[in-house]
């Protein structure tokens, strides 16, 4: 019995990460976003040098860690590369459903926020605050919890529709929100002396 509610547990939140993705990518798809390159770069960067650590753990390069997924280096680069653009948009666009929706995280969002990341990291919660104290990486757990609030918005005024064999909309808002997609800052031109 213990085991069937686990796996009914985790099919519920594979469900919910589904949706989740979906709308935000609906968002992100309609939205008139646009980020400039640092904004992503930097977080394209470090995952490729994480990637790169791994594998010089175990003895690789990143190319044959490249090769073993079936692409070029430049290949992985390119694809690090738009995935760190699409999270960052995304962010942008919950950060802005946040604020203009007016949205607010309490400390029991937190809290829940916490015990979340905590089991995903095989840890315990005080032990990870601890270390997310000393690493100065609490705004990922403020960033964490304000998402999951945004997306618990998102699905409790979306109005899901059956998928056809076309692609179809995957969800309409049930009321109109306050929020629409920001529109980034343009990228500044470099100064010349």
């Amino acid at each position: 019995c213990r085991i069937r509610t686990q796996l009914m547990a985790a099919k519920k939140q594979m469900g919910r990460e589904m949706m989740q993705e979906q709308i935000l990518e609906k968002l992100r798809s309609t939205s008139t976003i646009h980020v400039s390159d640092n904004m992503w770069e930097a977080l394209a960067n470090q995952r490729l040098s994480e990637i790169a650590e791994e594998q010089a753990k175990e003895g690789k390069s990143i190319e044959t860690y490249a090769q073993e997924n079936g692409m070029t280096l430049d290949d992985l680069v390119e694809s690090w590369n738009e995935q760190a653009k699409v999270h960052v948009e995304r962010a942008m666009i919950v950060r802005d459903v946040f604020e203009k929706e007016g949205l607010q995280v309490s400390n029991s969002d937190l809290n829940t926020e916490l015990v979340y990341m905590a089991q995903e990291y095989s840890m315990q919660p005080q032990e990870l605050l601890q270390m997310m104290q000393s690493n100065k990486s609490l705004p990922e757990l403020q960033f964490r919890a304000i998402s999951r609030k945004v997306t618990d918005f998102l699905l409790e005024n979306a109005v899901v529709e059956e998928a056809s064999a076309e692609p179809a909309e995957i969800a309409k808002p049930k009321r109109k929100a306050k929020a629409k997609a920001p529109e980034a800052e343009p990228e500044s031109e470099p100064a010349t002396e």
